[in-house]
């Protein structure tokens, strides 16, 4: 082992260099994921609600149509449609249409609220991987660093003397 040790302090610290940069690369990646991850739960909230808007108008579509059929139908059939039971069934089918066009609106933003939810938590989670990965890195930095200097004895000098067993290298001291 006597020929690795001039090289060993570099290499103790160019490993927790770059374990330190792994962990801040990684750190960097995990927080735009995050962001990105965001982002796409934002535009299909987006999209989503669009989709909600389209479907309560075809709902309505769909009421005025079939409330239609109904008045002709009532007034086919000789029906005054001014007053009593045909005017409180119109009325009742309006209020059916509002309010299943009213629920497929709420159906949609309950479905878009969630997506950004989503997104805000995958932003979250990404901020505190990358905050992990900066304390790592410290971590990664400051143990290799204190392996080297633990490596140096209670005498930091030591390795200057030439006498020294730390700089001896194997040769026993002759």
């Amino acid at each position: 082992m006597g020929f690795l040790a001039p090289i060993a302090m570099p290499l103790m610290i160019a490993s927790s260099v770059l374990g330190a940069f792994g962990s801040i690369t990684s750190g960097i990646a995990a927080g735009q994921a995050g962001k990105a991850q965001q982002k796409a739960a934002n535009q299909a909230a987006s999209l989503q609600r669009r989709q909600g808007a389209i479907n309560a108008m075809q709902t309505r579509r769909e009421g005025a149509r079939f409330a239609g059929e109904q008045l002709a139908a009532i007034a086919g059939s000789g029906i005054d449609i001014a007053e009593g039971s045909p005017l409180e069934l119109m009325a009742d089918t309006q209020r059916e249409i509002d309010w299943r066009a009213a629920t497929t609106r709420f159906e949609a933003e309950s479905g878009a609220v969630s997506l950004e939810n989503q997104g805000r938590l995958a932003k979250w989670e990404g901020n505190v991987r990358k905050s992990a990965a900066f304390g790592k890195a410290a971590g990664q930095l400051f143990g290799g660093l204190g392996g080297i200097g633990g490596g140096l004895g209670s005498d930091p000098l030591a390795t200057l003397n030439p006498n020294s067993a730390l700089t001896d290298y194997g040769h026993g001291g002759n």
